[in-house]
């Protein structure tokens, strides 16, 4: 529901807009950021809203004037949900309220489009990176509906940021926007049907062409915005710090103003392995499905473990829905090597100022083709969450060096590695100082240097401040693990995968030898079926490999039941279970492209021969000793011995089946070429003479026997 009234589509005549930021104010001022990120929920609205009351109120207590910044990430906001929120701005009294569209994590300008624009119209001040650009809030549409451009009028008009033609200019292609003077000096932004009254009752001065023409809904430049009066241009956040006059350490998003905050924690205390990774993601899903929750909060106390698992783990918190879930990370002891990078895949991270931080894996930096990955991925994380990725990196890589850096213009520092430096879009407007890490040592930081360094958000001393921290009044739930994350852990252990794979071989050539009993059958289904699925816990099954095993299976038992002899079925299908078997261990994003992807596919390979290798010597005892196992020998066919197949040979040498020359039959199974037929009384096998298909039931004629060999062709 929108709220309030929309106010009328006429459009005032605006004043001049000073385009110098505004001085300072004469109480001491206390800043905050808040930031803003679609798509906007209900819950995500009163959560904004209720951290800027919050902040008033605090800032009230201290005697100090609020200043808020609500940092706008680009977006798809619908409309209904952006006036909600700018009405919501528009009734905060008593604070400075700051639009601020800042680059993006390596200093590249971004676009602020859409309804995106009404929240920025809301405040008293709208800040852009020099790079950044706002405007076509239209977002493409070539008509707009009369309610949503009155919302922008009514906007607009009430907080005076932006002129109201400019306001219309942005959103709606449709308008033609003038910019003209008066004798007076006074600067006026006008739609064309408001040109001519205006010439009618004062002298102007207007160029030859309209600042935005019929046809296109302007995007403006921070450059072209703060010529127009609509915007200030800040470098980054320490800028706008000083543009502000608030301290830079202030303007940081502070959960804790939030309130209404449903939360739950989540350990991780060991060292990170493949199984623990599964296990924890697979069970942090339930629990956000079983329960209401909103902050997650990771209590990190790891001595480090594998690095692709932690760099899953840290992926997984970075891609959560940020417009329904929050997270924070918590260190109070360490977090070393890999698990350092899960706490920086947290929205916020607290620190005890003696915990421990990074340390590395050595063996990262071994092999080329890893680190590229390694680091892309980091890179990947770190965007997600607007950070500079150097220091992550170096935390885990020991050949990873870190620099101080140093702006020209203003003296803000940074820390990069010379890769990142040259990735930057104005590397040269960066000094580069001295060395933060030394090569050969990975980056190792304490708690009070992770807040040095801008790592850490805020110190913090034990667990018991996180319930008032955040404003938690229910008992903080907890993750815990259950007898069936215990059986899934399992499932994800090699050395059970490798014992159903063997199991399930033995099973199948069992039910095999053994036809009509159906238990080898049923085994081996259970032992495959728990073979994928515990794969696909760990994330390395997909339906490639699924299909690649059924598809197998099929062509197997083509060769056996229908294409007997042909062998082209059963070697397609025989490759296609191995490569199931051996993708369903790794994850390969198409062709290895590394040293490491090659290492994980030799892995592989070895693990599932081994398998097959135990599967031949287990079949050949079968062969040699179960047969004569009492009870079972019942069940199970024994191999005839020596003197068994001279006798059977014999036999076969002695039938004579010459007395079926000429005689006509039916066919009983299909002749491809081979198959049975029936002649009177008497099944025997017989072969197609020429080679063709002859369907079952068909009636054919003996043309030729030789020893057992029966030919026949069809009947016409």
């Amino acid at each position: 529901m929108l709220l309030g009234a929309i106010g009328s589509a006429a459009v005032a005549e605006e004043p001049d807009q000073d385009a110098k930021p505004p001085a300072q104010a004469r109480r001491e001022r206390t800043g905050t950021l808040i930031r803003i990120r679609p798509p906007l929920s209900e819950a995500t609205q009163q959560r904004v809203v209720q951290m800027a009351r919050s902040f008033i109120q605090r800032a009230a207590q201290q005697e100090k004037q609020p200043v808020i910044v609500f940092q706008l990430s680009p977006g798809d906001y619908s409309f209904g949900e952006a006036y909600d929120l700018a009405e919501s701005i528009l009734q905060l009294s008593g604070a400075l309220t700051v639009a601020y569209l800042p680059h993006d994590y390596q200093g590249r300008g971004q676009v602020l489009r859409g309804h995106g624009v009404l929240i920025a119209l809301a405040c008293d001040q709208i800040y852009l990176g020099p790079e950044c650009r706002i405007g076509e809030a239209g977002a493409g549409s070539r008509s707009i509906p009369a309610p949503v451009r009155s919302a922008y009028v009514d906007i607009a008009r009430r907080r005076r940021t932006v002129p109201v033609a400019l306001a219309l200019g942005m959103l709606d292609p449709a308008v033609e926007v003038w910019e003209v003077q008066t004798t007076e000096l006074v600067r006026r932004f006008v739609l064309r049907e408001e040109l001519e009254e205006l010439e009618k009752k004062t002298t102007i001065v207007k160029p030859k062409q309209p600042l935005v023409p019929r046809g296109e809904a302007a995007l403006f430049t921070a450059r072209e915005a703060v010529r127009l009066g609509i915007a200030y241009v800040a470098e980054d956040r320490a800028a706008l710090a000083r543009a502000l006059h608030v301290p830079e350490s202030e303007l940081q998003e502070d959960l804790s103003l939030g309130g209404g905050w449903r939360g739950l924690l989540v350990r991780v205390d060991e060292q990170i392995s493949a199984r623990f990774a599964s296990r924890i993601q697979h069970r942090v899903r339930t629990e956000l499905r079983r329960r209401d929750v909103n902050l997650l909060i990771w209590v990190i106390d790891s001595p480090g473990g594998e690095i692709d698992p932690a760099l899953q783990l840290a992926s997984f918190i970075a891609e959560l829905d940020d417009s329904r879930y929050r997270t924070v990370a918590v260190v109070t002891h360490e977090a070393l090597g890999p698990a350092a990078l899960v706490a920086l895949s947290c929205d916020q991270l607290l620190v005890h100022p003696d915990a421990q931080l990074g340390g590395g894996v050595g063996s990262v930096a071994e092999d080329p083709g890893q680190l590229a990955a390694v680091v892309e991925q980091i890179r990947s994380i770190m965007q997600r969450k607007q950070r500079p990725y150097s220091l992550a990196v170096a935390l885990v890589d020991p050949q990873t060096v870190v620099y101080e850096f140093r702006r020209k213009s203003d003296g803000h520092r940074a820390y990069f590695s010379e890769a990142e430096w040259q990735e930057l879009p104005r590397p040269d407007q960066w000094e580069r100082g001295p060395a933060i890490t030394q090569q050969g040592t990975a980056l190792k930081l304490t708690g009070r240097e992770a807040l040095r360094y801008a790592v850490a958000a805020e110190a913090i001393q034990s667990l018991d401040e996180l319930p008032a921290r955040f404003g938690i009044e229910d008992e903080l739930p907890e993750v815990e693990f259950t007898w069936l994350d215990v059986l899934l852990d399992a499932l994800t252990n090699e050395a059970v995968l490798w014992g159903l794979l063997l199991l399930g071989g033995i099973s199948l050539y069992i039910e095999l030898q053994t036809p009509g009993i159906g238990i080898g059958a049923a085994v081996a289904t259970v032992c495959f079926l728990l073979y994928f699925w515990g794969n696909y816990l760990g994330g390395t099954v997909g339906w490639l490999e699924v299909v690649l095993f059924l598809c197998g299976l099929v062509f197997l038992l083509l060769e056996i039941f229908v294409f007997p002899g042909f062998g082209v079925f059963g070697l397609l299908g025989g490759l296609m279970v191995l490569a199931s078997l051996v993708l369903a261990l790794v994850t390969l994003e198409g062709f290895p492209r590394s040293t490491a992807d090659l290492l994980k596919l030799r892995h592989a390979l070895v693990v599932v021969v081994s398998a097959v290798l135990g599967m031949v010597v287990a079949i050949a005892l079968i062969r040699r000793w179960l047969p004569h196992t009492p009870g079972v020998s019942r069940i199970m066919l024994e191999p005839p011995s020596e003197e068994e197949r001279r006798q059977i040979q014999q036999r076969e040498l002695l039938a004579r089946y010459d007395h079926l020359l000429g005689k006509r039959g039916k066919t009983t199974t299909p002749l491809v070429p081979s198959g049975k037929a029936r002649f009177g009384e008497q099944l025997v096998n017989v072969i197609s003479e020429t080679g063709d298909l002859i369907e079952a039931g068909q009636e054919v004629e003996v043309v030729r026997v030789q020893g057992v060999n029966i030919w026949v062709r069809p009947v016409a």
